[in-house]
């Protein structure tokens, strides 16, 4: 699972395919898809009765770019983050409030929808203690914290693993693979030249480059703004 994150955050390229697409393209768009397909199913769903959405790992790119479009649209937007990311989960300017985990509990006691994009099941618990029957629904979207365990969800608010193709055939039934296409391009327009200001782009090459950064990755040293791309 590790493997599989680290290389969804980062692109291992050909070395005819990586000198052809633009950095942002490359670490972001198939990321997006998710982000895209995320907010959607949200929105869809009216929320799912909430009045704030409240995301884990939120200065990861999945996370930001499914915040990037639900901002705006009804409900607060609600970035959990570690402390040291704060300041540039902040600086993205795409949630409505960046809070610390160790200060969820600031948290307003208002119908809340909670994306798990980190997999910790600490602040799950946490969460769910502090919010009470506010939690209406709590979605598992990835496990960036990568602490073993099951996904789990919680039975009184709902299904557990945001399953982004589900979304999407309901999408193709609803509007036809050219209209989902269409609505993913207009939104991956504007948020491309949003985020080539988010992300410094290290360019590296060789198996020997894949083994450090897959090390940086995985204790964790890689800074949130830092796009890998590497190839081989």
């Amino acid at each position: 699972m590790r493997l599989t994150m680290a290389l969804r955050a980062r692109a291992v390229m050909s070395g005819s395919s990586a000198g052809s697409a633009r950095p942002a393209q490359i670490l972001y768009r198939p990321l997006f898809w998710t982000s895209f397909m995320l907010a959607d199913w949200i929105i869809d769903n009216a929320w799912l009765g909430a009045r704030t959405a409240v995301l884990s790992s939120a200065s990861s790119k999945t996370a930001y770019g499914a915040a990037f479009l639900l901002q705006g649209r009804g409900c607060e937007v609600v970035g959990l983050t570690s402390r040291r990311n704060v300041a540039f989960t902040e600086s993205l300017g795409c949630y409505d409030r960046v809070l610390a985990y160790e200060d969820a509990s600031r948290l307003s006691p208002e119908p809340s929808l909670y994306a798990d994009f980190a997999g910790d099941e600490a602040l799950t618990a946490a969460l769910r203690a502090h919010l009470g029957d506010a939690l209406v629904h709590h979605v598992v979207v990835g496990v960036t914290n990568q602490q073993p365990g099951p996904a789990g969800t919680l039975a009184e608010t709902g299904p557990g693993m945001f399953f982004a193709p589900d979304q999407m055939r309901k999408r193709i039934g609803d509007w036809g693979r050219e209209g989902l296409d269409r609505r993913f391009a207009d939104a991956w327009r504007r948020f491309a030249p949003v985020v080539e200001g988010w992300v410094d782009v290290v360019h590296s090459q060789g198996p020997q480059a894949l083994k450090q950064v897959w090390h940086e990755v995985q204790s964790g040293r890689t800074a949130p703004r830092t796009g890998h791309v590497l190839v081989l």
